[in-house]
């Protein structure tokens, strides 16, 4: 783990708003703790409990108590590699740990933008839905594009596939398909 502090009024507010933003825009887990209406005692945490970078912000004038300053802030970042990549980790100085994973893009929208990535040896997967996704692109890729050719275009596939789905058709499903049979 590596710090940074800041004793500054509004920093926790500044900091917070910049980071949630990015967790935003990235798709980056976001759990918020404390008391977030008075703006006493918070803590953000972006990324998952699971995941071998998170970063944690938080006001730590409020976490020491007595007369420690109110408005110092701390920002942390926890690195907890899985596997065979601990030890690789274990060898890091503690300024690298700012440059693990993605957290160097996230410091880059506080200012800190000479961070060069470094890999802490996770891997990313892609969600079932996209893989479902793919896989139905895969296989029926060519079809899909054969229909789109009947139909005109592939602005007219959209609402076509619609109407099957919603098991509705109130047009052909394709120029010159269909034909009469007895039921």
């Amino acid at each position: 783990d590596s710090c940074a502090d800041w004793i500054e009024e509004g920093a926790f507010d500044s900091l917070s708003g910049h980071l949630i933003a990015f967790a935003q825009a990235n798709g980056i887990s976001i759990e918020q703790r404390g008391d977030w209406i008075r703006g006493q005692a918070r803590t953000l945490y972006l990324g998952s409990p699971q995941s071998p970078v998170r970063i944690c912000l938080y006001e730590k004038g409020y976490e020491q108590g007595g007369d420690a300053p109110r408005d110092w802030t701390r920002l942390e970042v926890r690195v907890r590699p899985k596997g065979e990549h601990r030890m690789a980790v274990a060898g890091w100085e503690s300024d690298d740990v700012f440059c693990a994973g993605w957290v160097a893009d996230a410091l880059a929208v506080l200012g800190w933008d000479d961070l060069k990535k470094r890999a802490v040896g996770t891997v990313w997967r892609r969600s079932d839905a996209e893989r479902s996704r793919i896989a139905l692109c895969k296989q029926y890729g060519g079809i899909i594009a054969e229909w789109a050719a009947e139909l005109g275009g592939w602005d007219a596939l959209p609402q076509a596939m619609r109407a099957l789905i919603d098991d509705k058709p109130s047009q052909p499903i394709a120029a010159g398909s269909g034909r009469l049979v007895d039921v």
